[in-house]
């Protein structure tokens, strides 16, 4: 079984470890794309780890499907597996944080369920059809003001992609980042409902 902490620091090439965490005594790192196991008798000192930035976002050569995109997993040899968000440190030193559901306004969390949902269907993924999903959502008329507005501040977030089909038609598909916002969220509310059950 694994609890969720909070975040941990990636700084390109390194990851910082949390205070607690004692390299000597064996640790196992999981990250999208890699898994690491540091056996017992190591350096035990060092508060950074060598860890890619390509294996936090792996999408190819995936080792560990169960963990999203910036997250990783470290357990202790003999331990408890803990799970970590990682944050990037940008260049001037200042952190790239990647968007959460409480960065979004509720409309805004309904357009990305609704995209998520046209990507399961063949055919373009677009505005109006986009719309479609919504007003069955909310069993009302969606107007273009509230629309396109919402679908502009997702690409600005990198949630969505949108790019041109033809000279009228804008196609949207959810980025990495946004999928791995909604299976956090799902996986939210199904461990409150998994526990409300017990």
């Amino acid at each position: 079984m694994s609890t969720h902490q909070n975040t941990l620091l990636h700084g390109g090439t390194f990851l910082k470890l949390p205070a607690d965490i004692d390299l000597s005594e064996g640790l196992v790192i999981r990250a999208r794309g890699v898994t690491i196991d540091h056996k017992p008798g190591s350096t035990g000192d060092r508060a950074d780890y060598p860890l890619s930035r390509e294996h936090l976002d792996a999408t190819e050569h995936v080792e560990n499907d169960h963990l999203d995109a910036f997250e990783v997993s470290l357990t202790p040899y003999g331990g408890t597996e803990q799970r970590y968000e990682v944050d990037l440190v940008a260049t001037d030193g200042g952190t790239l944080t990647h968007a959460r559901w409480t960065d979004l306004n509720a409309f805004e969390g309904n357009v990305l369920y609704a995209i998520a949902k046209l990507d399961d269907e063949p055919g373009l993924v677009y505005g109006l059809a986009i719309r479609d999903v919504l007003e069955d959502v909310y069993d009302a008329t969606i107007n273009h003001g509230r629309l396109y507005p919402a679908l502009d501040a997702l690409a600005e977030q990198q949630l969505i992609e949108k790019t041109s089909h033809d000279d009228r038609t804008n196609e949207y598909a959810l980025t990495d980042a946004g999928t791995t916002l909604l299976r956090r969220r799902r996986d939210q509310l199904t461990s409150v409902l998994d526990e409300g059950e017990r």
